[in-house]
């Protein structure tokens, strides 16, 4: 059986009652944890302070309101990383500054000393690190920002590097295309006014089947479109009509170019289904450029896929118009004159 949850009462008068104190002002306190080259544990430990005893609470909390603040608003607030904040949390609940609760920053008006859990090698180099940088960057302050700024600098720049990398993949995709040679195959159109009955590859048919029957067509576009650009389609498709009513604002450029040229020739109206099925994840219209690239993967893959089946079937149908020509297969002379022609017609027989 679980253990009760601990019910703690916010009564600070009665908690600190018989303690000395030593005042400690909220000007201070807020200049210490806003401080730059103070540690980590410094500016954590003076918000929880600055909002709860300086609040008149034994935890953080908000002043007008009362609402416990949270380790999430010590991050936004102080704009130290996630990481950071939740160690510092988590090595004053082991010293016993802290009370080790899921949500309240409790601090402990008499804490009782503790020796930190024993960490791992791996651990104790990070720990290193970590002490060493919060020295460094006091001693050597201007070396310190010079090496943020470089941080900052390699981010933007790995940004730039994949960005272009992607560009330059289109580029060679589309240069692929370009060098791949035309290829026109002439259907096999031998009117005979008999029938051919091959199990298993096509019907009864008064001639062989049309291969173009089974290539990929271009995506069907509405007369009243033909006149439209591609970006007033993406505009008036009811999706992104939906969204600006959401986000309470206009899809402009240069957004709108980028959606463009993500579809690459894709259906507009699968740009439309695929809003609709993430269009309460969509919080900007950034994510319309991600949702245009989807629907353009998957329509290239299912004309591939197309691409693919219509070349397995004229490869059977080759193979099977062969078997007719054997001597030992059996077929009529209608069956076999139908199978040469075809043959003929396509090169592989003289």
């Amino acid at each position: 059986m679980a253990a009760p949850a601990i019910r703690f009462e916010n009564d600070f008068q009665r908690q600190t009652s018989g303690l000395s104190v030593t005042p400690d002002f909220n000007t201070r306190l807020e200049q210490e944890m806003r401080d730059p080259l103070a540690t980590f544990g410094q500016r954590v430990l003076a918000w929880i302070k600055r909002y709860s005893w300086g609040n008149g609470s034994l935890w953080a909390i908000h002043e007008k309101t009362g609402r416990v603040r949270l380790q999430r608003d010590c991050v936004k607030e102080l704009g130290i990383n996630k990481r950071r904040v939740s160690q510092v949390v988590r090595y004053y609940v082991q010293r016993g500054y802290l009370i080790d609760h899921p949500k309240l920053l409790y601090l402990i008006p008499s804490p009782i000393l503790k020796s930190p859990i024993q960490k791992s090698p791996r651990d104790a180099d990070f720990s290193k690190t970590v002490k060493f940088m919060d020295t460094w960057k006091v001693s050597c302050s201007t070396d310190f920002e010079s090496y943020e700024r470089a941080k900052v600098s390699e981010k933007v720049a790995r940004t730039e590097r994949r960005r272009t990398e992607k560009v330059r993949r289109a580029a060679y995709e589309e240069w692929l295309k370009s060098q791949e040679p035309e290829v026109f195959e002439a259907p096999c159109t031998v009117l005979v006014p008999t029938s051919i009955e091959i199990v298993g590859r096509y019907s009864t048919a008064t001639s062989p089947p049309d291969d173009t029957a089974y290539l990929p067509t271009e995506p069907k576009t509405h007369p009243e479109h033909k006149t439209q650009s591609v970006e007033d389609l993406i505009l008036g498709l009811p999706a992104v009509k939906r969204l600006e009513e959401k986000l309470h604002d206009t899809l402009r450029q240069p957004l709108l170019g980028q959606i463009t040229d993500e579809l690459n020739g894709a259906p507009i109206d699968r740009l439309n289904d695929r809003i609709n099925v993430r269009f309460e994840r969509i919080t900007s219209f950034g994510g319309l450029v991600w949702a245009a690239a989807d629907v353009r993967k998957a329509w290239k893959a299912e004309q591939k896929r197309i691409q693919n089946a219509a070349e397995a079937r004229r490869i059977a149908e080759v193979a099977e118009w062969r078997r007719i020509l054997e001597p030992d297969s059996g077929e009529s002379e209608q069956d076999r004159e139908i199978a040469r022609r075809c043959l003929q017609q396509r090169g592989l027989l003289a």
